[in-house]
């Protein structure tokens, strides 16, 4: 069956201090690398997935989000 939706916080990482938030509790957790990404982006693809979210943290805090989108 395939997968229809994927959901991936690509950071823990914000700029804002929200009090509902828990990403500034768990920022110490490390990225994967750009290369290990879009691994799991085209394997996302590849089994299916029709919509993929990319949630965070704050998305545009990692440097490389627009080569991931792209």
């Amino acid at each position: 069956m395939p997968i229809h939706h994927v959901a991936w916080q690509t950071t823990y990482k914000c700029n804002l201090s929200c009090i509902h938030c828990y990403a500034a509790k768990v920022s110490s957790r490390g990225l994967l690398s750009t290369v290990e990404a879009k691994k799991i982006i085209l394997e996302a693809l590849e089994i299916g997935a029709k919509a993929f979210v990319f949630t965070g943290g704050e998305q545009l805090l990692r440097e490389d989000i627009l080569e991931l989108l792209i």
